[in-house]
């Protein structure tokens, strides 16, 4: 055959292979021509042209190669066909409806109307959700769609598209176009209450408290359906942001609607953004708020009335609140959480005996079983009353009587609370220094890994004692635990120690490696 009737085509691996009569390759230009196929016309025309070079040809010992490894190719591609088959007829389908209306969706990629038909409406309303927590927000919006033509969707179908759109973290924007395409578009159904709470609460992930705002508006300037569940959601968002202002007026405004009312939910919101601001003496103006409208606060809300008066000092106020909740709370009573907020109420104020006498009202009266927490409240209060190795005696013996379990802050606390500064006398350093020593040991019989507060508060009182080898003893423990750094107090303790003893030498060199300390710590 001439050269001239010959072909160079390249083929799918980049290889040339000659085709012999413009006959043939327009045969087989028509089809998908095989790896085979290809090797068995090189190889003839490597046998017909052995002697003879053609550009873009190929002898036949490269021919034999290349139908060779076109051959190895194709039994590898067959054996992935078979295996990846295999591996999907082995998948586990869910036994379960809404897995398996979540697999056909999904997994299978399939929307089959008629499959979808037959499954009851509140199945693909949680379907709906769960695709939202599968990340797949456009099959979830694809079904919400698709039952809103069907006439299938209801107001619970909008909110748990809300409820998905949220698990997936869209921007509230997505879920705002959903819910203006139901109120524009034809629908079974009219946004309620519930719809317009979820599409308010797309906007609290991001913070979005103008969005909020804006959606607020609109709702009541069209005078569609809101509730106070609506209002607090916003104002649970403002306490995000922190700003008081804005909760506060919020809550105005729904208190002066004269179709809605304020909830315990409502004054719990404000009380996070007090908490968020760290503006606890607004404390008094929620509880006033809380009295205007004649609301007795639930667990939570109780809580954090008690805590927001600790934080202020003010123990009167959240005792008051303590025990007009143990009155009027029916079943649900205070629990060692209020207490421990009231505990530390007094701890603030400085006042150890009503920090005890109220502990003691707790153990005894009403019979709620301290923690670790109840006595770190209690060594603060006696700390900060100048009672401290009294203090640490009877937290000591609650600890034994009650069977406490040591922490490394409740140890930390009784080491601190051990000092008493300014000391009457040398041996009152030292009773202390001693005190602390049997706390610390008590903390390492059992088990308790010290921290660097532990390290330094118990430095500081064998330097209060004049205990020269047992800070040099602690501060090497402490440098020899991985766990724990040193820090600027540590060194400072360290060196006071020094001077006080009158060890220059010692106070020099330790001045240098601080000096170099803070070179390697300096941010």
């Amino acid at each position: 055959m001439p050269l001239s009737h010959a072909a160079s085509v390249p083929n799918s691996k980049g290889v040339v292979g000659i085709y012999q009569s413009s006959s043939l390759w327009c045969c087989l230009s028509r089809r998908r021509v095989t790896g085979v196929e290809r090797g068995v016309l090189a190889v003839q025309h490597g046998l017909n042209n052995k002697d003879n070079h053609v550009s873009g040809g190929m002898g036949g010992d490269d021919a034999r190669d290349v139908a060779s490894r076109e051959r190895i190719e194709h039994k590898k591609k067959k054996k992935k066909r078979e295996s990846r088959s295999s591996d999907v007829n082995t998948v586990t389908v869910p036994v379960s409806r809404q897995g398996m209306i979540v697999h056909h969706l999904v997994e299978l990629g399939e929307f089959d109307e008629e499959f979808l038909e037959q499954q009851p409406v509140n199945t693909l309303n949680w379907c709906i959700r769960i695709l939202g927590k599968y990340k797949r927000p456009d099959v979830a919006e694809q079904l919400f769609h698709w039952m809103r033509l069907k006439g299938m969707a209801n107001e619970h179908s909008l909110l748990k598209l809300f409820e998905g759109l949220e698990a997936a973290r869209c921007p509230p924007a997505r879920a705002v176009r959903a819910w203006r395409n139901v109120s524009r578009m034809q629908c079974p159904f009219t946004p309620g209450c519930l719809s317009t709470a979820g599409l308010l609460k797309t906007f609290r992930p991001f913070k979005d408290l103008k969005g909020a705002l804006r959606i607020l508006k609109e709702v009541k300037m069209r005078g569609l359906p809101l509730n106070e569940y609506g209002y607090n959601i916003v104002i649970r968002i403002a306490a995000d942001c922190g700003d008081v202002e804005t909760a506060l007026a919020l809550e105005e405004e729904l208190r002066l609607d004269g179709n809605l009312q304020v909830d315990v939910r409502t004054y719990s919101a404000l009380m996070h953004a007090l908490a968020s601001t760290q503006k606890w003496s607004q404390t008094r103006t929620v509880d006033g708020l809380l009295r205007r409208v004649d609301l007795r606060p639930d667990a939570t809300l109780a809580l954090q009335l008690i805590s927001g008066y600790a934080r202020c000092g003010w123990p009167a106020a959240a005792e008051a609140i303590l025990d007009e909740f143990s009155e009027n709370s029916g079943r649900d009573r205070p629990n060692r959480s209020h207490w421990n907020a009231l505990l530390y109420a007094y701890a603030t104020a400085r006042q150890y005996n009503g920090c005890l006498m109220a502990y003691k009202r707790m153990t005894q009266e009403v019979g709620i079983r301290p923690d670790s927490y109840t006595m770190v409240a209690l060594l603060k209060a006696g700390r900060r009353s100048q009672a401290g190795r009294t203090a640490v005696s009877f937290v000591l013996h609650q600890v034994q009587e009650h069977d406490v379990a040591i922490t490394v802050e409740l140890a930390s606390s009784a080491i601190a609370c051990c000092r008493t500064v300014p000391y009457v006398s040398k041996e009152e350093a030292v009773k202390s220094r001693d005190l602390a020593d049997s706390v610390w040991d008590l903390m390492i019989d059992t088990g308790v890994e010290p921290n660097r507060i532990a390290y330094n508060t118990l430095m500081a009182a064998r330097s209060d004692a004049g205990d020269l080898n047992g800070v040099k003893e602690l501060f090497d423990s402490l440098e020899k635990n991985p766990h724990v750094d040193p820090d600027e107090a540590t060194w400072n303790i360290l060196l006071k120690t020094y001077e006080r003893e009158g060890d220059w030498k010692a106070l020099e060199s330790t001045t240098v490696l601080r000096d170099t300390w803070r070179t390697l710590h300096d941010p």
